[in-house]
């Protein structure tokens, strides 16, 4: 084992100028401390700073000033209680080793206390992480000196600074005071026998004795550098010089303590005893074993660049190639586990999927040693890893396992890579052209939904329906539309031709957006155009009345019984309602009948009227009939109309 050379006294000035330097005054000196109680009385001021600084500090500030605060008064009660009555325990014999530490913790000191020399409250990140960095050393050295000092106590001896165990103090003084009662109680028995026997010098030398004998168990007890030089003269609890080291690792923390896959190239394990005798030990995340880049007494080094979360192989099923790249060269010793081997496994020419945005997004197996595990980072022309450090996204312990020393463990947190923003993809969700029976030179409105599926906006596009194949087509610039959403258009076209169009809705016409798919991107429907319908008009016939001009009555002439019937296109009716009307020659009967049909334009108008006289003898006479078509032309006979009938026996004249 490598022994270090700083003595705790020295450790202690260490810790004393870091935080001095932080928060303390400085000038242009750089004098040390002389001892131990002059760095309890420069702490107590230090304290005093920090809470000063505390009060206005920023909330990322304000944590580090307090664990500077924190790990301070620590050391300070560990130190007051250790050194005792010990205070003035000089610092001169420094060697040059720690010497020159000092000085160059000295030096980073001045330049943290330089950037704080500004309002606290406006620090810059870079001066933000010297004092974190400061922090941590601080606390490195508190550690380190707090173990060392931990159930033993600190005395001067002729020759350097001892360690003595606490437990073989408390002995010391426990048999010190039985002794000393032992003695006390045999001197005043022999006082009260009458004194020690002899004359002379005999009796001043057997009082002398117990009056030494009282002196030497007294101050054991009461004096503590009697009782530590003694006990260090005869190597009673003698542990060891200061510069003995307690080797039991211990871990401050891990910075970063987030492992973004992807991103993160290393963190950094600060603490204590690292390596203790010498030991490196083998450190695993979640049980994988992580390389080491960099090993020291306080800091290890991990990198983490080939860490792979397990959660990455669910971050897409998409296939994508790498462009302009024809194949992927492995050239380098690839392994996949610690059971894989040293074997060396060259390929060439070996497929290059499934890969999206240099990233395999499945697994690939090239044989018994070597798998490439989803969401491992490749780059053209650059040998793969086999599959690096695969981690379970979330929290996970990294841990120092030791084969002499007990292990040590803490947590880090497993991110695994965000899944690339997939680019937007436009399509046409709903097409759609109303109403659904179209006749020529009637208005269609089409009703188009464009939907973007795809993870980011579309800006700047154009949107068009193409009502035919040879129609140039009706047009809309759209400004934006968000990733998984919608927007409904209408457009409006009249089709002045019969027959049977392909109409086609097309989203971003010009090819402006680029999208993950470009095959969605139109739809098309079927319309049908017919002939318009002929137009429908409501002609209503009234007849006002009849006159009869004969009335086909025989000699003696007297009143006809007639009745008329009507035909209006095939809507029928009578008058009267039953039975006959009796009307004679020249006389004019007025009656109300109303028909009311429905004639599409082009059809013809058709008014039949037919008239009989009844006679007794049952031989109807025949009146005659009207019969009259009209046209679409002449607005189906609107008007007045007087049409005398036909007059085979009689003879009348319908108004109508």
């Amino acid at each position: 084992m490598e022994r270090r050379s700083v003595s705790l006294g020295y450790r202690v000035m260490i810790v004393t100028i870091v935080v001095g330097m932080l928060f303390g005054p400085v000038g242009k000196t750089s004098a040390f401390l002389e001892t131990i109680g002059d760095f309890l009385s420069l702490g107590a001021n230090t304290v005093r700073e920090l809470q000063q600084a505390i009060q206005i500090a920023g909330s990322e500030v304000r944590a580090t000033l307090e664990q500077l605060e924190g790990t301070l008064l620590d050391l300070m009660n560990e130190l007051q209680e250790t050194y005792q009555n010990n205070l003035n325990i000089t610092l001169d014999s420094i060697d040059a080793l720690t010497r020159n530490k000092i000085l160059e913790l000295e030096n980073m000191m001045l330049t943290v206390n330089e950037l704080l020399q500004d309002d606290i409250r406006l620090i810059s990140d870079e001066a933000k992480g010297v004092i974190q960095e400061a922090a941590l050393r601080a606390r490195v050295l508190s550690d380190d000196i707090k173990r060392d000092l931990q159930d033993v106590v600190i005395v001067a001896g002729e020759t350097g600074v001892f360690l003595i165990e606490r437990t073989a103090e408390n002995i010391v003084i426990i048999a010190s005071v039985i002794l000393l009662a032992v003695g006390l109680l045999i001197f005043v028995g022999l006082l009260l026998r009458g004194g020690v026997k002899g004359t002379g010098f005999a009796a001043i030398l057997g009082y002398l004795l117990l009056l030494a004998y009282v002196a030497l168990f007294g101050a054991l007890i009461l004096v503590p550098q009697f009782r530590g030089f003694v006990m260090t003269s005869v190597g009673i609890g003698l542990r060891d010089r200061l510069e003995t080291i307690i080797n039991q690792p211990n871990v401050f923390a891990v910075i970063p303590d987030e492992i973004k896959v992807g991103e993160t190239e290393e963190i950094e394990i600060w603490g204590s005893q690292l390596t203790p005798n010498g030991e490196q030990p083998t450190i695993t995340i979640a049980g994988s074993a992580v390389p080491v880049a960099a090993i020291g007494g306080d800091r290890i080094v991990l990198d983490v660049s080939a860490v792979v979360a397990s959660a990455a192989a669910e971050a897409t099923d998409s296939l994508d190639e790498l462009q302009g790249v024809d194949e992927v060269v492995l050239s380098q010793r690839l392994v996949s586990g610690p059971d894989s081997g040293s074997e060396e496994v060259e390929a060439e020419a070996l497929p290059i999927g499934p890969i999206r945005d240099g990233v395999f997004v499945k697994p690939i197996d090239f044989g018994d040693l070597v798998r490439i595990d989803p969401g491992v980072i490749i780059k053209p022309g650059v040998g793969l890893p086999g599959g690096g450090v695969q981690l379970p996204s979330g929290s996970a312990t990294l841990k120092l396992d030791y084969a002499t020393f007990e292990d040590v463990a803490t947590v880090v947190r497993i991110i695994p890579p965000v899944p690339p923003v997939p680019p937007a993809d436009l399509r046409i969700s709903s097409f759609s052209i109303t109403p659904s029976g179209l006749v020529r030179n009637q208005n269609a409105t089409s009703t188009i939904t464009i939907r973007n599926d795809g993870g980011t906006a579309a800006a700047n596009f154009q949107l068009r329906w193409k009502p035919t194949a040879t129609h140039p087509g009706l047009s809309t610039n759209v400004s934006s539309l968000g990733p998984n959403s919608s927007q409904t258009f209408t457009f409006n076209h009249a089709y002045s031709t019969v027959g049977t169009f392909d109409s086609v809705a097309t989203v971003d016409v010009l090819n402006s957006v680029a999208e993950s798919n470009e095959g969605n991107n139109s739809s098309q429907r079927s319309v049908a155009v017919a002939e318009q319908p002929p137009r429908l008009a409501r002609v209503t016939v009234t007849f006002t009345g009849v006159t009869v001009h004969d009335d086909a009555d025989p000699w003696p002439k007297g009143d006809g019984e007639i009745w008329l019937t009507f035909d209006i296109n095939g809507s029928t009716g009578r008058f009267p309602t039953s039975g006959t009307s009796g009307i004679g020659s020249g006389s004019t009967k007025s009656f109300t009948r109303t028909f009311t049909v429905t004639v599409a334009e082009g059809e013809t108008l058709n008014v039949f009227v037919n008239g009989k006289e009844g006679d007794d003898d049952s031989d109807d006479d025949q009146m005659g009939t009207v019969s009259k078509t009209f046209t679409t032309g002449q607005n189906w006979g609107s008007g007045a109309h007087n049409d005398k009938s036909s007059c085979p026996d009689g003879c009348y004249t319908i108004h109508y």
